[in-house]
């Protein structure tokens, strides 16, 4: 008697569904009841960096032809190589656009750094970049409880307004 109970505890102790839990919830819980979340804000970044650049990749053929030029393993790392830059605040839109063999202007299209402060088109990759923090659950989710869900919608919208507009990339 009793046995199904403990077993069902030993389970949900050791494969627990890992999610975002607010601070204050977290706080509040028993050491017993907190659930068990592996990753670091470093493995977060890089997760979405991965998804991203995977994304990219894969659609080269919706890119701007400079970007296509690159081909899908330089395109990947291009991605990846401007989310570590962000990481470690040391990004230079002219700096990647020599290291890749891009123009300024070409970059700045893909993945400008001063398009929110100028309200000017949306870059590419951001614009990618808020489309999978909005459709993976575990992003939306920690994009919610941090306060950035309003400036994806945001993002959105405004891209969704650009590309009604733009002729396809093809």
């Amino acid at each position: 008697e009793g046995e199904r109970e403990r077993i069902q505890t030993i389970i949900n102790r050791n494969l627990i569904k890992e999610k975002f839990v607010p601070f204050p919830e977290a706080h509040s819980q028993t050491d017993d009841e907190t659930p068990s979340c592996s990753g670091t804000d470093e493995e977060f970044g890089k997760s979405l960096a991965e998804i991203v650049a995977k994304e990219k990749a894969d659609h080269i053929k919706q890119q701007r032809r400079a970007i296509q030029a690159l081909g899908k393993e330089r395109l990947k790392q291009l991605v990846l190589c401007i989310f570590e830059d962000i990481h470690g605040c040391g990004y230079s839109d002219g700096k990647v656009a020599k290291d890749f063999g891009l123009s300024k202007a070409t970059l700045s299209r893909f993945a400008g750094s001063q398009w929110h402060e100028k309200e000017t088109s949306i870059p590419d990759l951001w614009l990618n970049t808020a489309q999978v923090l909005s459709e993976n659950s575990t992003f939306k989710e920690v994009v919610k409880e941090t306060g950035f869900w309003k400036q994806v919608k945001a993002t959105l919208e405004k891209g969704t307004q650009r590309r009604a507009k733009e002729p396809s990339h093809e």
